[in-house]
């Protein structure tokens, strides 16, 4: 193979190269955060290259002596910022007391706290303004402090294309924000403040020289087929049906950040340490995500989801599935519409609300249900009182809303969908698939979707290459809704993914007799309790003996979501006996419920565990016991 990556990546920049924004770096900190920044600042070369802007908690009833303290342990201008005072290089910009900073067009806009708000000044509103402003050429650096400020705006920075800088949590006064920074995004280098100072010169220098443009025109090669097949087989997320300007902004990335000088380089080195694959996979997915967003489109779907509860009454179940769900706002916000409409009926009716994404962090955050007070400064103040609970320096959605939502793991590309769903919502999530995947992802949602089912599509989204599966609701707001059609193909596996994912053999397995068989064979017949397997994503993979008590096949098409297939009294606890078992890894138990057959009825107790399956996600088994059956009399 010929040398190819950031060289060729290079050639294939815009004619018209736009002028980059200058590189600045945000650094975060709260308390032990003098010792940290003192420590880090010591490191620093002169001149540096780069603006810096610290926002550092301070008391708002005092002046900080921030700068004063840092000014004797570097040569580096050290200076208070002052309003509308624009980013210097070779400069440390302290934020003062009392007050919120915003990077708007390379100045420093000085604002007011809330009375409310906490902390101050937020480290992140500042992260996300510098994500805005600088994109690839921002990086946001977290020091020790409390709580879990600068989290999202991590998240954002990362999004955007910039780089992440977390001090090592065992090194940091207090870890609470370093830890909350590496749970909520992928970060690129976790180090002693000291070294974090070392290594903000090299990378200065990296992101100063790195192009600003996106590449265009690129075409598909064997080095990036044979890429993209090694990320599949570490962490079975197939992305050969992405766009290629997608995956070479942030294959670039990589390369750049691992010090490779070719993609074939970099493809060595991932061979050799696999966990770059996992890092890439994490870079290629998008999670950018807030609630209510795009506020317009919102107002027109709170119409739609009003004319969907019109045709529903008490008792029936309404079935709304977000998939590429992210870190949750999404579903989240469904939600609250939900409760909005619905006021103390909602629980008169079987809400289900189904949120998926291929990134399991973005889902281990969703599942908490907890966002900084940056993430909700959108939301009008009577909203964030009623569906949110204060936790610290965090805000946590209401336990009614998060009972109604199922997290799981599911990769659109080759995973089945959930199904008989009254609305879809995709947003932001096809715009990054080339035509033939965005076709096929169509044809799933309206195979998913229930008869005058809702798709919810995004800004720059459409139903263009299957516009015979969905009539318009509204162009603008991106709203369709299902045509009375049949799929012209039914979704499941792809015959491509099959081909490169299977999973090899254990050495173990092929070396096993006759009588090991026979003995696992007759253990599995006389000691399982009759019990369903399932995925987190609740695909039925396995029945063992009879299950017909807690199972019943509707009219219909056939289908393996197990929330289909079991019987309608024991939906809900299913929902909630496997998301206890993903949290604790052991085996849950649920309360009796009575179940009608016919003129009879019997109670059936659940139980759920989740099995260990490496490189399969979560595996759960549903077993049953029949508790009592009683006939009743003619």
């Amino acid at each position: 193979m010929c040398p190819k990556g950031i060289a060729r990546v290079q050639n294939l920049i815009s004619s018209e190269p736009k002028t980059p924004p200058p590189v600045i770096v945000g650094i975060g900190a709260s308390a032990g955060g003098l010792e940290a920044l003192t420590q880090l600042i010591q490191g620093l070369d002169v001149p540096l290259g780069a603006g810096i802007v610290v926002v550092q908690h301070v008391s708002p009833d005092h002046r900080s002596l921030l700068r004063d303290l840092l000014a004797r342990e570097t040569k580096l201008n050290v200076v208070e910022i002052e309003h509308l005072q624009e980013v210097q290089p070779n400069h440390i910009h302290i934020t003062p007391a009392n007050a919120n900073v915003e990077l708007v067009d390379g100045r420093l806009h000085l604002t007011a706290p809330a009375a409310e708000s906490h902390p101050k000044p937020s480290v992140d509103l500042f992260f996300k303004s510098l994500a805005r402003y600088s994109a690839e050429r921002a990086i946001a650096v977290v020091l020790s402090g409390t709580g879990s400020d600068g989290s999202e705006g991590c998240r954002v920075t990362k999004n955007a294309g910039g780089k992440v800088l977390v001090q090592q949590p065992d090194s940091a006064k207090y870890s609470g924000m370093p830890l909350s920074a590496l749970e909520r995004c992928s970060v690129d280098y976790c180090l002693p403040s000291r070294e974090l100072g070392q290594l903000l010169n090299t990378l200065v220098a990296e992101v100063a020289k790195a192009p600003a443009a996106a590449p265009v025109s690129l075409s598909r090669d064997e080095s990036l087929d044979e890429l993209l097949d090694l990320v599949l087989k570490q962490t079975n997320s197939d992305f050969r049906d992405y766009k290629d300007a997608t995956l070479y902004r942030r294959i670039a990335r990589r390369v750049a950040s691992c010090g490779k000088a070719n993609i074939d380089d970099y493809i060595h080195y991932a061979k050799e340490t696999p966990d770059e694959l996992i890092r890439l996979q994490k870079d290629i997915l998008i999670s950018v995500t807030a609630f209510f967003r795009d506020e317009t489109a919102f107002e027109e779907l709170k119409k739609v989801i009003s004319q969907i509860l019109s045709r529903k009454r008490e008792g029936d179940e309404l079935r709304v599935w977000v998939p590429g769900c992210a870190t949750g706002e999404e579903i989240y916000s469904i939600g609250m519409v939900l409760a909005d409409l619905l006021g103390q009926d909602i629980r008169k009716y079987n809400v289900q609300l189904y949120a998926t994404d291929v990134d399991t962090d973005a889902l281990r955050v969703a599942r908490a249900g907890q966002f900084s007070a940056a993430s909700l400064e959108a939301l009008p103040i009577n909203m964030v009182e009623r569906y949110f609970d204060p936790v610290g320096e965090q805000y946590e959605i209401k336990k009614f809303i998060r009972d109604m939502i199922i997290f799981a793991r599911q990769d659109l590309v080759v995973d089945p969908p959930f199904m008989r769903q009254d609305l879809i919502s995709c947003r932001n999530v096809m715009i990054y698939f080339k035509a033939d995947l965005q076709n096929r992802i169509l044809t799933t949602f309206h195979y998913a979707l229930a008869p005058k089912g809702v798709l919810f599509l995004g800004k720059s989204e459409s139903v263009f290459y299957k516009e015979e599966l969905f009539d318009t609701l509204s162009k603008d707001s991106k709203l369709y809704i299902r045509k009375e059609t049949s799929s012209i193909a039914v979704p499941g596996l792809y015959p491509k993914f099959r081909a490169v994912n299977k999973l090899p053999k254990a050495k173990a397995q092929e070396q096993k007799d006759f009588f090991q068989v026979v003995l696992e064979k007759t253990a599995l017949a006389s000691f399982l309790p009759n019990a369903i397997i399932y995925n987190d994503a609740f695909v039925v993979h396995y029945i063992h003996g009879d299950c017909s008590a807690i199972t019943a096949i509707s009219a219909g098409r056939p289908s393996f979501d197990l929330n289909c297939l079991l019987r309608k009294e024991l939906q809900n606890q299913l929902q909630s006996l496997t998301r206890r078992a993903a949290s604790s890894g052991g085996l849950v138990h649920g309360q009796a419920k009575k179940v009608s057959v016919g003129r009879g009825h019997y109670s059936v107790e659940l139980f759920v565990t989740r099995l260990s399956s490496e490189g399969l996600g979560n595996i759960f088994l549903l077993g049953f016991n029949k508790v009592a059956d009683r006939k009743k009399q003619p």
